[in-house]
């Protein structure tokens, strides 16, 4: 192949190309990406009983976020993960203007068993009121695809920033938020 061809190549991939300037995230071993990212490097695992029980009375087993009641409700529950997930992102990044900036949140597909009601709906002005914060109120979206939520949601991020101009996407897989740019 010739030189033309890679450069051109090379050209295109460049173009198209987004990279992540900041993550946020929060489950059972860190309420940051870093502190999450270094107990699963060294192995912590919080799994334990829970006070749960499946159908035939045998404990579940399980692991919880910390700071998180298990009796809260679990639309709230994830409102909540999702808003600390943002917060964590979005700290690294002070001088980025949310106004400008899409949140696109994945979650399971509706109507799903155990899945709360009215979510899609509430999440995003939830985790706004309670960071104190406006994201882009035309394109902030929710992804309900359930296992491919997020990556349909990171192929709209490359659409957005590729048409617009935004500084950045606000954008999942799951509790663990990236700020994405292009190149």
């Amino acid at each position: 192949m010739s030189d033309k061809f890679y450069k051109a190549a090379r050209k295109r991939i460049l173009k198209d190309s987004m990279h992540i300037i900041s993550t946020g995230m929060v489950c059972p071993v860190g309420l940051t990406a870093e502190a999450a990212c270094a107990a699963m490097r060294a192995g912590i695992s919080m799994f334990e009983e829970l006070p749960y029980r499946d159908n035939n009375g045998e404990p579940i087993i399980g692991a919880v976020v910390p700071q998180l009641d298990l009796d809260c409700e679990l639309h709230l529950r994830y409102i909540k993960m999702l808003t600390k997930a943002v917060g964590d992102c979005l700290a690294k990044v002070p001088k980025l203007a949310t106004e400008k900036l899409p949140l696109l949140v994945a979650l399971a597909e509706s109507g799903r068993p155990g899945n709360p009601p009215r979510l899609e709906e509430l999440i995003i002005s939830q985790v706004e009121s309670r960071l104190g914060v406006k994201f882009h109120p035309e394109l902030s979206r929710v992804f309900s695809t359930g296992h491919t939520a997020g990556f349909e949601a990171l192929g709209v991020s490359r659409k957005i920033m590729n048409s617009r101009e935004v500084p950045a996407c606000l954008s999942p897989p799951t509790l663990l938020m990236s700020i994405v740019r292009n190149s």
